[in-house]
Protein backbone atom coordinates (compact mmCIF):
# COMPACT_ATOMS: atom_id res chain seq x y z
CA UNK A 1 0.00 0.00 0.00
CA UNK A 2 2.84 2.40 0.90
CA UNK A 3 4.50 1.68 -2.45
CA UNK A 4 1.26 2.48 -4.25
CA UNK A 5 0.86 5.80 -2.38
CA UNK A 6 4.49 6.71 -3.08
CA UNK A 7 4.06 5.92 -6.77
CA UNK A 8 0.88 8.01 -6.89
CA UNK A 9 2.66 10.96 -5.25
CA UNK A 10 5.53 10.72 -7.70
CA UNK A 11 3.11 10.71 -10.64
CA UNK A 12 1.27 13.69 -9.18
CA UNK A 13 4.55 15.57 -8.68
CA UNK A 14 5.59 14.82 -12.26
CA UNK A 15 2.26 16.11 -13.53
CA UNK A 16 2.62 19.32 -11.49
CA UNK A 17 6.12 19.88 -12.82
CA UNK A 18 4.94 19.54 -16.40
CA UNK A 19 2.10 21.97 -15.74
CA UNK A 20 4.49 24.42 -14.08
CA UNK A 21 6.87 24.12 -17.04
CA UNK A 22 4.13 25.45 -19.32
CA UNK A 23 3.71 28.59 -17.21
CA UNK A 24 5.11 31.86 -18.58
CA UNK A 25 7.69 32.18 -15.81
CA UNK A 26 9.31 28.85 -16.67
CA UNK A 27 9.97 29.57 -20.33
CA UNK A 28 13.57 30.09 -21.39
CA UNK A 29 12.47 33.63 -22.34
CA UNK A 30 9.08 35.32 -21.84
CA UNK A 31 6.83 35.31 -24.92
CA UNK A 32 7.23 38.80 -26.43
CA UNK A 33 4.29 41.18 -26.31
CA UNK A 34 2.27 40.99 -29.51
CA UNK A 35 3.49 37.49 -30.43
CA UNK A 36 0.96 35.57 -28.34
CA UNK A 37 -1.85 36.33 -30.78
CA UNK A 38 -0.01 34.49 -33.57
CA UNK A 39 0.56 31.31 -31.55
CA UNK A 40 -2.11 28.63 -31.56
CA UNK A 41 -2.59 27.11 -28.12
CA UNK A 42 -0.19 27.34 -25.19
CA UNK A 43 3.53 27.49 -26.09
CA UNK A 44 5.70 24.78 -24.59
CA UNK A 45 8.74 27.06 -24.52
CA UNK A 46 10.07 30.28 -26.05
CA UNK A 47 13.51 31.75 -26.79
CA UNK A 48 14.28 35.24 -28.16
CA UNK A 49 17.42 36.55 -29.90
CA UNK A 50 18.90 39.79 -31.12
CA UNK A 51 20.15 38.08 -34.25
CA UNK A 52 23.54 38.89 -35.88
CA UNK A 53 21.77 40.57 -38.84
CA UNK A 54 20.19 43.12 -36.49
CA UNK A 55 16.71 41.54 -36.48
CA UNK A 56 14.82 40.35 -33.42
CA UNK A 57 13.76 36.70 -33.72
CA UNK A 58 11.71 34.43 -31.48
CA UNK A 59 11.33 30.65 -31.60
CA UNK A 60 8.41 28.75 -30.11
CA UNK A 61 8.05 25.07 -29.32
CA UNK A 62 4.34 24.65 -29.85
CA UNK A 63 2.11 22.76 -27.46
CA UNK A 64 2.90 19.02 -27.06
CA UNK A 65 6.07 19.56 -29.13
CA UNK A 66 3.96 19.43 -32.29
CA UNK A 67 6.18 21.94 -34.04
CA UNK A 68 8.96 24.52 -33.93
CA UNK A 69 8.01 27.94 -35.34
CA UNK A 70 10.25 30.93 -35.98
CA UNK A 71 9.12 34.58 -35.93
CA UNK A 72 10.75 37.89 -36.90
CA UNK A 73 9.91 41.36 -35.61
CA UNK A 74 9.43 43.67 -38.63
CA UNK A 75 8.37 47.31 -38.29
CA UNK A 76 7.04 46.65 -34.81
CA UNK A 77 4.96 43.64 -35.94
CA UNK A 78 5.73 39.96 -35.44
CA UNK A 79 5.48 37.75 -38.50
CA UNK A 80 6.07 34.04 -38.96
CA UNK A 81 9.12 33.27 -41.10
CA UNK A 82 9.27 29.46 -40.95
CA UNK A 83 7.75 26.42 -39.30
CA UNK A 84 8.65 22.79 -38.76
CA UNK A 85 7.09 19.54 -37.67
CA UNK A 86 7.63 17.35 -34.63
CA UNK A 87 10.21 18.36 -32.00
CA UNK A 88 12.38 15.51 -30.71
CA UNK A 89 9.67 13.09 -31.80
CA UNK A 90 6.95 15.03 -29.94
CA UNK A 91 8.68 15.15 -26.55
CA UNK A 92 6.45 17.09 -24.16
CA UNK A 93 9.49 17.84 -21.96
CA UNK A 94 11.46 19.46 -24.80
CA UNK A 95 12.90 22.83 -23.76
CA UNK A 96 15.26 25.53 -25.06
CA UNK A 97 18.81 25.80 -23.69
CA UNK A 98 20.76 28.84 -24.85
CA UNK A 99 24.35 28.23 -26.03
CA UNK A 100 27.13 29.67 -23.90
CA UNK A 101 30.25 31.27 -25.47
CA UNK A 102 32.52 28.59 -23.98
CA UNK A 103 30.24 25.70 -24.96
CA UNK A 104 32.00 23.25 -27.25
CA UNK A 105 30.69 21.84 -30.50
CA UNK A 106 31.16 18.09 -31.18
CA UNK A 107 34.42 18.87 -32.98
CA UNK A 108 35.81 20.59 -29.85
CA UNK A 109 35.51 24.14 -31.19
CA UNK A 110 33.66 26.65 -28.95
CA UNK A 111 30.39 28.10 -30.24
CA UNK A 112 31.78 31.49 -29.21
CA UNK A 113 29.71 34.55 -30.09
CA UNK A 114 27.86 32.86 -32.96
CA UNK A 115 24.86 32.28 -30.66
CA UNK A 116 22.39 29.46 -30.96
CA UNK A 117 20.47 27.03 -28.82
CA UNK A 118 19.74 23.40 -28.07
CA UNK A 119 16.33 21.81 -27.75
CA UNK A 120 16.84 19.24 -25.01
CA UNK A 121 14.81 16.63 -23.16
CA UNK A 122 15.45 14.02 -20.50
CA UNK A 123 17.82 11.18 -21.36
CA UNK A 124 20.38 13.38 -23.11
CA UNK A 125 18.45 13.77 -26.35
CA UNK A 126 18.88 17.16 -28.03
CA UNK A 127 18.83 19.09 -31.30
CA UNK A 128 21.33 21.87 -31.88
CA UNK A 129 20.58 25.10 -33.79
CA UNK A 130 23.02 27.77 -34.95
CA UNK A 131 22.84 31.01 -36.96
CA UNK A 132 23.06 30.40 -40.72
CA UNK A 133 22.94 34.01 -41.92
CA UNK A 134 19.16 34.22 -42.05
CA UNK A 135 17.76 32.25 -39.12
CA UNK A 136 18.76 29.60 -36.58
CA UNK A 137 19.03 26.30 -38.43
CA UNK A 138 19.56 22.73 -37.28
CA UNK A 139 23.30 22.04 -37.13
CA UNK A 140 23.36 18.66 -35.37
CA UNK A 141 21.74 16.31 -32.91
CA UNK A 142 22.38 13.81 -30.15
CA UNK A 143 20.10 10.80 -29.69
CA UNK A 144 21.73 8.22 -27.38
CA UNK A 145 18.97 5.69 -28.05
CA UNK A 146 20.05 5.46 -31.69
CA UNK A 147 23.74 6.44 -31.71
CA UNK A 148 26.29 6.74 -28.90
CA UNK A 149 27.66 9.98 -30.19
CA UNK A 150 26.73 13.27 -31.83
CA UNK A 151 25.92 14.13 -35.44
CA UNK A 152 27.10 17.49 -36.77
CA UNK A 153 25.98 19.25 -39.97
CA UNK A 154 28.52 21.44 -41.76
CA UNK A 155 27.22 22.75 -45.05
CA UNK A 156 25.85 19.64 -46.74
CA UNK A 157 28.17 17.26 -44.88
CA UNK A 158 27.04 15.04 -42.02
CA UNK A 159 29.76 14.14 -39.52
CA UNK A 160 29.38 11.37 -36.93
CA UNK A 161 31.39 11.85 -33.71
CA UNK A 162 31.59 8.88 -31.31
CA UNK A 163 31.03 9.64 -27.64
CA UNK A 164 34.10 11.37 -26.16
CA UNK A 165 35.82 11.96 -29.49
CA UNK A 166 36.32 15.21 -31.41
CA UNK A 167 37.26 13.28 -34.56
CA UNK A 168 34.38 12.03 -36.77
CA UNK A 169 34.28 8.31 -37.51
CA UNK A 170 32.32 8.90 -40.71
CA UNK A 171 31.51 11.81 -43.02
CA UNK A 172 28.96 11.92 -45.83
CA UNK A 173 28.11 14.72 -48.24
CA UNK A 174 24.38 14.28 -48.11
CA UNK A 175 23.29 17.12 -50.42
CA UNK A 176 20.85 19.90 -49.62
CA UNK A 177 17.83 17.61 -49.36
CA UNK A 178 19.32 15.52 -46.56
CA UNK A 179 20.77 18.31 -44.42
CA UNK A 180 17.48 19.05 -42.71
CA UNK A 181 16.10 21.47 -45.29
CA UNK A 182 12.74 20.71 -43.68
CA UNK A 183 14.08 22.16 -40.43
CA UNK A 184 12.69 19.76 -37.81
CA UNK A 185 10.33 17.60 -39.87
CA UNK A 186 10.41 13.82 -39.61
CA UNK A 187 12.67 13.33 -36.61
CA UNK A 188 12.64 9.54 -37.01
CA UNK A 189 13.56 9.84 -40.67
CA UNK A 190 17.01 11.29 -40.06
CA UNK A 191 20.07 9.14 -40.82
CA UNK A 192 20.82 8.52 -37.15
CA UNK A 193 23.85 6.26 -37.59
CA UNK A 194 26.84 6.10 -39.94
CA UNK A 195 25.37 2.91 -41.43
CA UNK A 196 22.15 4.71 -42.37
CA UNK A 197 24.09 7.63 -43.83
CA UNK A 198 26.24 5.27 -45.90
CA UNK A 199 23.14 3.70 -47.44
CA UNK A 200 21.78 7.09 -48.44
CA UNK A 201 25.11 8.40 -49.70
CA UNK A 202 25.11 5.66 -52.34
CA UNK A 203 22.58 7.58 -54.38
CA UNK A 204 23.17 11.22 -53.61
CA UNK A 205 23.23 13.43 -56.69
CA UNK A 206 26.97 13.28 -57.27
CA UNK A 207 27.11 9.53 -56.60
CA UNK A 208 24.67 8.56 -59.34
CA UNK A 209 25.57 11.15 -61.96
CA UNK A 210 27.34 8.56 -64.15
CA UNK A 211 25.02 5.60 -63.57
CA UNK A 212 23.91 5.61 -67.24
CA UNK A 213 27.02 5.81 -69.46
CA UNK A 214 26.74 8.35 -72.26
CA UNK A 215 23.71 10.12 -70.74
CA UNK A 216 23.31 13.28 -68.68
CA UNK A 217 21.56 13.40 -65.34
CA UNK A 218 18.53 15.43 -66.43
CA UNK A 219 16.33 15.20 -63.33
CA UNK A 220 16.91 14.22 -59.72
CA UNK A 221 14.47 14.05 -56.80
CA UNK A 222 15.44 13.03 -53.25
CA UNK A 223 12.56 12.19 -50.90
CA UNK A 224 11.61 10.36 -47.70
CA UNK A 225 14.65 11.92 -46.05
CA UNK A 226 17.06 10.44 -48.51
CA UNK A 227 15.87 6.83 -48.29
CA UNK A 228 14.51 7.06 -51.85
CA UNK A 229 15.33 8.95 -55.01
CA UNK A 230 14.17 9.19 -58.61
CA UNK A 231 16.38 10.22 -61.49
CA UNK A 232 16.11 10.73 -65.23
CA UNK A 233 19.06 10.29 -67.60
CA UNK A 234 18.82 11.66 -71.13
CA UNK A 235 21.02 11.66 -74.22
CA UNK A 236 20.77 12.61 -77.90
CA UNK A 237 22.11 9.67 -79.89
CA UNK A 238 22.36 8.50 -83.47
CA UNK A 239 20.32 5.33 -83.93
CA UNK A 240 22.02 3.17 -86.56
CA UNK A 241 18.97 0.96 -87.05
CA UNK A 242 16.63 3.91 -87.52
CA UNK A 243 19.19 5.97 -89.45
CA UNK A 244 18.45 9.04 -87.40
CA UNK A 245 18.85 10.85 -84.13
CA UNK A 246 16.77 10.12 -81.04
CA UNK A 247 16.30 11.42 -77.53
CA UNK A 248 17.05 8.39 -75.37
CA UNK A 249 15.63 8.47 -71.84
CA UNK A 250 16.21 6.17 -68.85
CA UNK A 251 14.30 6.53 -65.57
CA UNK A 252 15.89 5.20 -62.38
CA UNK A 253 14.45 4.55 -58.93
CA UNK A 254 16.69 4.18 -55.85
CA UNK A 255 15.90 2.83 -52.39
CA UNK A 256 18.13 2.16 -49.40
CA UNK A 257 16.59 -1.32 -49.12
CA UNK A 258 17.48 -2.34 -52.69
CA UNK A 259 20.77 -3.85 -53.78
CA UNK A 260 20.64 -1.92 -57.07
CA UNK A 261 18.38 0.70 -58.66
CA UNK A 262 15.44 -0.08 -60.90
CA UNK A 263 16.19 1.16 -64.41
CA UNK A 264 13.48 1.62 -67.07
CA UNK A 265 14.29 2.57 -70.65
CA UNK A 266 11.56 4.69 -72.21
CA UNK A 267 10.59 4.84 -75.88
CA UNK A 268 13.00 6.90 -77.99
CA UNK A 269 11.81 10.25 -79.32
CA UNK A 270 12.78 10.52 -83.02
CA UNK A 271 14.58 13.82 -83.66
CA UNK A 272 15.38 15.70 -86.83
CA UNK A 273 19.00 16.41 -87.66
CA UNK A 274 18.59 20.01 -86.52
CA UNK A 275 18.40 18.75 -82.93
CA UNK A 276 21.55 16.64 -82.98
CA UNK A 277 23.64 19.19 -81.07
CA UNK A 278 21.07 19.94 -78.37
CA UNK A 279 21.84 18.23 -75.06
CA UNK A 280 19.53 15.52 -73.78
CA UNK A 281 19.23 17.36 -70.48
CA UNK A 282 17.99 20.52 -72.22
CA UNK A 283 15.42 18.60 -74.25
CA UNK A 284 14.09 16.84 -71.15
CA UNK A 285 13.91 20.01 -69.08
CA UNK A 286 12.45 22.20 -71.82
CA UNK A 287 9.57 20.53 -73.63
CA UNK A 288 9.24 23.68 -75.73
CA UNK A 289 12.29 22.58 -77.73
CA UNK A 290 10.48 19.42 -78.85
CA UNK A 291 7.40 21.41 -79.84
CA UNK A 292 9.19 23.76 -82.21
CA UNK A 293 8.59 23.13 -85.94
CA UNK A 294 10.83 20.47 -87.42
CA UNK A 295 12.18 19.20 -84.10
CA UNK A 296 10.60 15.75 -84.43
CA UNK A 297 11.35 13.46 -87.36
CA UNK A 298 7.83 12.90 -88.72
CA UNK A 299 9.20 10.37 -91.19
CA UNK A 300 9.71 7.93 -88.33
CA UNK A 301 6.94 9.33 -86.13
CA UNK A 302 4.03 9.92 -88.55
CA UNK A 303 2.14 12.67 -86.70
CA UNK A 304 0.72 15.14 -89.20
CA UNK A 305 -0.36 17.84 -86.74
CA UNK A 306 1.58 20.17 -84.47
CA UNK A 307 2.81 18.57 -81.26
CA UNK A 308 1.50 20.48 -78.23
CA UNK A 309 2.93 18.15 -75.58
CA UNK A 310 4.80 14.86 -75.54
CA UNK A 311 5.75 12.32 -72.89
CA UNK A 312 7.74 9.09 -73.37
CA UNK A 313 6.76 5.87 -71.59
CA UNK A 314 8.04 2.32 -71.74
CA UNK A 315 7.29 1.17 -75.31
CA UNK A 316 5.26 4.16 -76.50
CA UNK A 317 4.89 7.95 -76.64
CA UNK A 318 1.83 9.98 -75.66
CA UNK A 319 1.24 13.22 -77.56
CA UNK A 320 -1.32 15.98 -77.62
CA UNK A 321 -1.61 17.36 -81.16
CA UNK A 322 -3.30 20.36 -82.71
CA UNK A 323 -4.44 20.60 -86.33
CA UNK A 324 -4.71 23.74 -88.48
CA UNK A 325 -8.22 24.40 -87.18
CA UNK A 326 -6.98 24.35 -83.58
CA UNK A 327 -8.59 21.00 -82.76
CA UNK A 328 -6.80 18.77 -80.25
CA UNK A 329 -6.36 15.00 -80.32
CA UNK A 330 -4.51 12.41 -78.25
CA UNK A 331 -1.98 10.38 -80.21
CA UNK A 332 -0.26 7.25 -78.92
CA UNK A 333 2.83 6.20 -80.86
CA UNK A 334 4.01 2.62 -80.30
CA UNK A 335 7.69 1.95 -80.92
CA UNK A 336 8.20 -0.69 -83.58
CA UNK A 337 11.37 -2.61 -84.54
CA UNK A 338 13.71 -0.52 -86.64
CA UNK A 339 13.00 2.72 -84.79
CA UNK A 340 9.71 3.53 -86.52
CA UNK A 341 6.33 4.08 -84.87
CA UNK A 342 2.72 3.15 -85.43
CA UNK A 343 0.30 5.83 -84.31
CA UNK A 344 -3.34 5.75 -83.24
CA UNK A 345 -5.32 8.92 -82.66
CA UNK A 346 -8.39 9.80 -80.65
CA UNK A 347 -11.42 11.64 -81.90
CA UNK A 348 -11.35 15.41 -81.62
CA UNK A 349 -11.23 16.49 -77.99
CA UNK A 350 -13.31 19.32 -76.51
CA UNK A 351 -11.91 22.77 -77.37
CA UNK A 352 -10.24 23.35 -74.00
CA UNK A 353 -8.83 19.85 -73.47
CA UNK A 354 -5.38 19.24 -72.05
CA UNK A 355 -3.29 16.21 -71.14
CA UNK A 356 -2.32 15.85 -67.49
CA UNK A 357 0.92 14.02 -68.18
CA UNK A 358 2.48 15.02 -64.87
CA UNK A 359 0.17 12.80 -62.79
CA UNK A 360 -0.20 9.98 -65.32
CA UNK A 361 2.01 6.93 -64.99
CA UNK A 362 2.87 4.00 -67.20
CA UNK A 363 -0.23 2.75 -69.07
CA UNK A 364 -2.33 5.74 -67.95
CA UNK A 365 -3.60 8.78 -69.83
CA UNK A 366 -5.43 11.64 -68.12
CA UNK A 367 -7.41 14.22 -70.08
CA UNK A 368 -8.67 17.52 -68.65
CA UNK A 369 -11.59 19.24 -70.36
CA UNK A 370 -14.49 21.65 -69.88
CA UNK A 371 -12.19 24.47 -68.71
CA UNK A 372 -10.27 22.09 -66.42
CA UNK A 373 -13.40 21.37 -64.35
CA UNK A 374 -13.52 17.76 -65.54
CA UNK A 375 -10.84 15.11 -65.80
CA UNK A 376 -11.04 11.59 -67.18
CA UNK A 377 -8.48 8.84 -66.74
CA UNK A 378 -7.91 5.97 -69.16
CA UNK A 379 -5.96 2.78 -68.43
CA UNK A 380 -4.27 0.63 -71.02
CA UNK A 381 -5.81 -2.84 -71.20
CA UNK A 382 -5.73 -5.77 -73.60
CA UNK A 383 -8.71 -4.22 -75.37
CA UNK A 384 -7.40 -0.66 -75.62
CA UNK A 385 -7.37 2.52 -73.54
CA UNK A 386 -10.47 2.05 -71.40
CA UNK A 387 -12.16 4.69 -69.23
CA UNK A 388 -11.04 4.18 -65.63
CA UNK A 389 -12.32 7.19 -63.73
CA UNK A 390 -14.06 10.55 -64.09
CA UNK A 391 -13.88 13.53 -61.74
CA UNK A 392 -15.59 16.89 -61.86
CA UNK A 393 -18.47 19.17 -60.83
CA UNK A 394 -19.16 17.34 -57.57
CA UNK A 395 -19.27 13.84 -59.09
CA UNK A 396 -16.54 11.23 -59.07
CA UNK A 397 -16.65 7.62 -60.16
CA UNK A 398 -14.12 4.87 -60.76
CA UNK A 399 -14.52 1.76 -62.90
CA UNK A 400 -13.45 -1.50 -61.29
CA UNK A 401 -13.97 -5.12 -62.19
CA UNK A 402 -17.72 -5.74 -62.19
CA UNK A 403 -18.70 -2.44 -60.56
CA UNK A 404 -18.47 1.33 -60.67
CA UNK A 405 -17.97 3.15 -57.37
CA UNK A 406 -19.27 6.67 -57.04
CA UNK A 407 -18.79 9.56 -54.66
CA UNK A 408 -19.59 13.26 -54.59
CA UNK A 409 -23.18 14.50 -54.70
CA UNK A 410 -24.50 10.95 -54.73
CA UNK A 411 -26.49 9.23 -52.02
CA UNK A 412 -25.12 6.19 -50.21
CA UNK A 413 -27.39 3.74 -52.01
CA UNK A 414 -26.06 4.95 -55.36
CA UNK A 415 -22.41 4.55 -54.36
CA UNK A 416 -21.98 1.22 -56.16
CA UNK A 417 -23.31 0.23 -59.58
CA UNK A 418 -22.80 -3.39 -60.64
CA UNK A 419 -21.83 -3.95 -64.27
CA UNK A 420 -19.39 -2.52 -66.78
CA UNK A 421 -18.89 0.63 -68.83
CA UNK A 422 -18.51 -0.55 -72.42
CA UNK A 423 -17.51 1.43 -75.52
CA UNK A 424 -15.54 4.11 -73.69
CA UNK A 425 -12.18 3.63 -75.36
CA UNK A 426 -10.06 6.79 -75.54
CA UNK A 427 -9.46 6.35 -79.26
CA UNK A 428 -13.12 6.09 -80.23
CA UNK A 429 -15.11 7.82 -77.49
CA UNK A 430 -16.99 11.06 -78.02
CA UNK A 431 -16.16 13.07 -74.91
CA UNK A 432 -19.61 14.60 -74.89
CA UNK A 433 -20.97 11.08 -74.27
CA UNK A 434 -18.90 10.43 -71.13
CA UNK A 435 -21.38 10.25 -68.21
CA UNK A 436 -21.22 13.32 -65.97
CA UNK A 437 -24.25 12.70 -63.77
CA UNK A 438 -25.46 9.72 -61.80
CA UNK A 439 -28.47 9.37 -64.09
CA UNK A 440 -26.42 9.25 -67.28
CA UNK A 441 -23.96 6.91 -65.57
CA UNK A 442 -26.75 4.49 -64.65
CA UNK A 443 -27.96 4.53 -68.23
CA UNK A 444 -24.45 3.84 -69.51
CA UNK A 445 -23.72 0.87 -67.23
CA UNK A 446 -24.06 -2.46 -69.00
CA UNK A 447 -25.76 -5.06 -66.79
CA UNK A 448 -25.74 -7.78 -69.42
CA UNK A 449 -24.12 -10.99 -68.18
CA UNK A 450 -23.86 -9.83 -64.55
CA UNK A 451 -25.49 -10.88 -61.33
CA UNK A 452 -24.94 -10.19 -57.63
CA UNK A 453 -25.18 -12.59 -54.69
CA UNK A 454 -28.27 -11.79 -52.59
CA UNK A 455 -29.09 -14.17 -49.76
CA UNK A 456 -32.37 -13.43 -47.90
CA UNK A 457 -30.36 -13.54 -44.67
CA UNK A 458 -27.32 -11.23 -45.08
CA UNK A 459 -25.35 -13.43 -42.68
CA UNK A 460 -25.65 -16.40 -45.05
CA UNK A 461 -23.22 -17.10 -47.89
CA UNK A 462 -24.06 -18.58 -51.26
CA UNK A 463 -22.37 -21.81 -52.31
CA UNK A 464 -20.48 -22.14 -55.57
CA UNK A 465 -21.03 -25.75 -56.70
CA UNK A 466 -18.94 -27.76 -59.20
CA UNK A 467 -22.13 -28.95 -60.93
CA UNK A 468 -25.70 -27.74 -61.24
CA UNK A 469 -27.85 -29.47 -58.64
CA UNK A 470 -24.84 -30.63 -56.65
CA UNK A 471 -25.41 -29.89 -52.95
CA UNK A 472 -22.68 -32.03 -51.47
CA UNK A 473 -19.47 -30.34 -52.66
CA UNK A 474 -18.37 -26.72 -52.73
CA UNK A 475 -15.88 -24.44 -54.45
CA UNK A 476 -16.50 -21.72 -51.88
CA UNK A 477 -19.20 -19.64 -50.18
CA UNK A 478 -19.75 -16.01 -51.16
CA UNK A 479 -21.02 -12.96 -49.33
CA UNK A 480 -23.93 -10.78 -50.36
CA UNK A 481 -22.95 -8.19 -52.93
CA UNK A 482 -20.34 -10.33 -54.69
CA UNK A 483 -20.57 -9.54 -58.43
CA UNK A 484 -20.39 -12.63 -60.64
CA UNK A 485 -20.12 -13.07 -64.38
CA UNK A 486 -23.01 -15.22 -65.65
CA UNK A 487 -21.77 -17.64 -68.30
CA UNK A 488 -24.84 -19.88 -68.68
CA UNK A 489 -28.31 -20.40 -67.20
CA UNK A 490 -29.87 -23.85 -66.83
CA UNK A 491 -33.30 -23.87 -65.15
CA UNK A 492 -32.73 -22.98 -61.48
CA UNK A 493 -28.97 -22.69 -61.77
CA UNK A 494 -26.47 -20.23 -63.24
CA UNK A 495 -22.94 -21.08 -64.24
CA UNK A 496 -20.80 -18.17 -63.04
CA UNK A 497 -17.22 -17.01 -62.88
CA UNK A 498 -15.70 -15.35 -59.82
CA UNK A 499 -13.33 -12.52 -60.67
CA UNK A 500 -11.38 -12.31 -63.91
CA UNK A 501 -9.33 -15.46 -63.22
CA UNK A 502 -11.16 -17.08 -60.31
CA UNK A 503 -13.13 -20.30 -60.02
CA UNK A 504 -16.11 -21.21 -62.22
CA UNK A 505 -19.11 -23.12 -60.94
CA UNK A 506 -22.85 -23.11 -60.41
CA UNK A 507 -24.99 -20.97 -58.10
CA UNK A 508 -28.70 -21.23 -57.40
CA UNK A 509 -30.47 -18.59 -59.45
CA UNK A 510 -32.96 -17.69 -56.73
CA UNK A 511 -30.12 -16.32 -54.58
CA UNK A 512 -28.88 -14.03 -57.35
CA UNK A 513 -30.30 -10.69 -58.49
CA UNK A 514 -29.96 -9.05 -61.88
CA UNK A 515 -30.22 -5.63 -63.54
CA UNK A 516 -30.50 -2.48 -61.42
CA UNK A 517 -31.55 -4.58 -58.42
CA UNK A 518 -27.86 -5.52 -58.07
CA UNK A 519 -27.08 -1.96 -56.94
CA UNK A 520 -29.39 -2.15 -53.92
CA UNK A 521 -27.77 -5.26 -52.43
CA UNK A 522 -25.91 -4.26 -49.27
CA UNK A 523 -22.42 -5.84 -49.45
CA UNK A 524 -21.75 -8.13 -46.50
CA UNK A 525 -18.02 -8.50 -47.08
CA UNK A 526 -15.92 -8.45 -43.90
CA UNK A 527 -13.51 -5.50 -43.82
CA UNK A 528 -10.37 -6.95 -42.26
CA UNK A 529 -6.72 -5.93 -42.16
CA UNK A 530 -3.70 -8.07 -42.87
CA UNK A 531 -1.91 -8.78 -39.60
CA UNK A 532 1.33 -6.86 -39.17
CA UNK A 533 3.51 -9.97 -39.09
CA UNK A 534 2.30 -10.86 -42.61
CA UNK A 535 2.30 -7.35 -44.05
CA UNK A 536 5.68 -7.46 -45.79
CA UNK A 537 6.03 -11.12 -46.75
CA UNK A 538 2.60 -12.74 -47.18
CA UNK A 539 1.76 -14.02 -50.66
CA UNK A 540 -1.62 -15.16 -51.92
CA UNK A 541 -2.30 -18.15 -54.18
CA UNK A 542 -4.27 -18.37 -57.39
CA UNK A 543 -5.94 -21.61 -56.27
CA UNK A 544 -6.79 -23.17 -52.90
CA UNK A 545 -4.11 -25.84 -53.28
CA UNK A 546 -1.52 -23.09 -52.61
CA UNK A 547 0.62 -23.95 -55.63
CA UNK A 548 0.93 -20.74 -57.65
CA UNK A 549 1.71 -17.43 -55.99
CA UNK A 550 -0.08 -14.27 -57.09
CA UNK A 551 2.53 -12.05 -55.45
CA UNK A 552 2.62 -10.09 -52.22
CA UNK A 553 -0.82 -9.35 -50.82
CA UNK A 554 0.26 -5.84 -49.81
CA UNK A 555 0.73 -4.92 -53.49
CA UNK A 556 -3.03 -5.12 -54.21
CA UNK A 557 -6.24 -3.67 -52.82
CA UNK A 558 -8.07 -6.86 -51.91
CA UNK A 559 -11.73 -7.38 -51.01
CA UNK A 560 -12.87 -10.48 -49.15
CA UNK A 561 -15.65 -11.97 -51.28
CA UNK A 562 -15.92 -15.50 -49.94
CA UNK A 563 -14.47 -18.37 -47.96
CA UNK A 564 -13.19 -21.82 -48.86
CA UNK A 565 -12.50 -24.08 -45.88
CA UNK A 566 -10.00 -22.04 -43.78
CA UNK A 567 -9.15 -19.64 -46.61
CA UNK A 568 -10.56 -16.31 -47.64
CA UNK A 569 -11.31 -15.80 -51.34
CA UNK A 570 -10.07 -12.34 -52.33
CA UNK A 571 -10.70 -10.23 -55.42
CA UNK A 572 -8.75 -7.07 -56.19
CA UNK A 573 -9.98 -3.99 -58.03
CA UNK A 574 -8.97 -5.42 -61.40
CA UNK A 575 -10.70 -8.76 -60.81
CA UNK A 576 -7.65 -10.85 -59.92
CA UNK A 577 -8.60 -13.65 -57.55
CA UNK A 578 -6.46 -14.97 -54.68
CA UNK A 579 -6.67 -17.32 -51.69
CA UNK A 580 -5.15 -16.56 -48.29
CA UNK A 581 -5.51 -18.10 -44.79
CA UNK A 582 -8.24 -16.55 -42.63
CA UNK A 583 -5.78 -16.48 -39.71
CA UNK A 584 -3.74 -13.80 -41.51
CA UNK A 585 -6.50 -11.22 -41.09
CA UNK A 586 -8.03 -9.37 -38.15
CA UNK A 587 -10.43 -6.53 -37.37
CA UNK A 588 -7.64 -3.98 -36.88
CA UNK A 589 -7.60 -1.15 -34.38
CA UNK A 590 -10.70 0.58 -35.73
Amino acid sequence: MKKFVLLFLLMLLSSLLLCAFAEQGNYCDPVPQGLSDLIEGTPQDCIVFNAPDGSVQAYIITECASGLDGYRLTDGQWEMMLGGGDVLDYRSDARFVRHQPDQLRPDGVPYGDSQGFDIAAEGGICDCYQWNGEYYALCGWHDPDRYSGTVMIQGTVLKYYPEGSTVPEYEADAGDELTMSGWTDDYKGRPATPAEAKKRAVFTLDSIRNDVPGAELAEYIFFNWGTEAHAVFAAVKYNEEAKGYVLSVVKAAYNTEWEKPEMVTLADIPLSEQMKDVSGKDLWENNELLRQPGAIDTGRLPVKDRVVSLEPYQGYLVLLTEDEEGQHRVAVAYQAPGGTYTVEESNVLPDDSWLDLFHAGQDQIQVEFNQHTWEAGFDRTDSGWQLKWVFGDGVEYTVYWGNIRCSGHISDEDSRLVGTLDNYDLMTVDFTDIPRTIDTLKQAVSREGWAAVCNPNPKDRLYLRPKAGDKDSSLGKFYNGTPVRVLETKKDWCRVKIGANGPEGWMMKKYLVFGEKMDSVEPAFPFLDLREEYMETAEGWTEPEKKNSCGLLKDHTWHIMGVFENLYILIDDEGECAYAPMAWFWEGNG
